[in-house]
């Protein structure tokens, strides 16, 4: 067959489907079936997300004993951690729901500082800050590609309400880009998160994204008593987005940590720079996914799922150093 037949081919059926959704909008039996049949790829590509073989890819921080000082009074602290097995999500409505709002006050910015001591009143500055959320008052979930491989020379650090928390990495996955974080000083006032099973949404139910964005440089440095301080105000511009749930789809993840069967869940909100980590809640503010990657079209997320089963699996842990 001819390039121009090929091209032309090609064309006629971008052309059809484009009709086809336009048809849809305007003639609702018609919008019920495509719905449907997108629900029912949505529902396939859920079943091919299990969690099995999650341990592939999973680490610890070899370190926990010298970083969890009391491994029972974590536990508990992390108990308080829910998960919905079967919530009713909403369609989109005007506004921004109070329980969102509520949860935005849980959501931080990370990044990688410079591992020093006081010196003479040095100061450092950083501009890449990404997103993460405080599910405790002592721990927070973002990606683990925000942090990288850490060197001897640097370590993560939260920002929360211009405040700057010293933080380690205690587990991580590299499947699924999530890492685990717990901080070296409690944020009071933290309420505990709920996630919620991303295969109870429907096409077309309504999703927030909660990303902070950085708009100008953190600068910072240590007192002269070794504790972390961020000097000066650090401008963050706090915007909620709404959009739809769209679907969960399963893929092969190629990347420097090597190549994972996982999945993600896709939306239509678009995505800005620095937006990775971005938590996206449901109306009732339950946590649906973490922000992995996104672009003008949308953005993908770590499912709810995935994100609590490495808060369990830590968890677990910790239960073992209890012994």
């Amino acid at each position: 067959m001819k390039l121009k037949t090929l091209i032309k081919i090609a064309a006629g059926m971008t052309l059809a489907i484009a009709v086809g959704y336009r048809v849809a909008e305007n003639r609702p039996g018609i919008a019920d079936k495509v719905i449907n049949e997108i629900k029912d790829e949505a529902l396939m590509y859920a079943n091919q997300c299990g969690l099995e073989g999650y341990n592939e890819g999973l680490h610890f921080n070899e370190n926990l004993e010298q970083l969890v000082k009391s491994p029972q009074e974590d536990i508990s602290e992390l108990e308080r951690v829910g998960f919905i097995g079967n919530a009713k999500n909403e369609s989109m409505a005007s506004g921004i729901p109070k329980a969102v709002e509520a949860v935005s006050e849980n959501v931080v910015m990370i990044t990688q500082i410079r591992k020093r001591e006081y010196t003479e009143g040095k100061r450092w500055e950083t501009t890449k800050l990404s997103v993460g959320t405080l599910i405790s008052p002592s721990y927070a979930i973002a990606n683990m590609h925000v942090m990288g491989e850490l060197s001897d020379s640097r370590r993560p650090a939260v920002l929360h309400n211009g405040i700057l928390y010293g933080a380690n990495v205690v587990a991580s996955s590299k499947r699924h880009d999530l890492a685990l974080f717990k901080l070296e000083q409690k944020i009071n006032g933290i309420q505990p998160v709920k996630f919620v099973d991303e295969k109870s949404f429907s096409y077309g139910d309504a999703l927030y994204m909660l990303p902070w964005v950085n708009t100008t440089a953190l600068k910072y440095g240590y007192s002269s008593t070794g504790s972390l301080r961020a000097i000066g105000a650090v401008n963050v511009e706090k915007n909620i987005r709404k959009g739809r749930f769209e679907r969960i789809r399963s893929y092969t993840d190629l990347s420097k940590w090597g190549r994972y069967n996982t999945c993600i869940l896709k939306s239509d909100i678009p995505s800005v720079v620095f937006m990775s980590g971005s938590p996206a809640a449901n109306a009732d503010g339950y946590i649906a996914g973490i922000a992995v990657r996104g672009d003008e079209t949308g953005t993908w997320a770590a499912p709810a799922s995935a994100a609590y089963k490495l808060i369990g699996l830590y968890k677990g842990k910790l239960k073992e150093m209890r012994k």
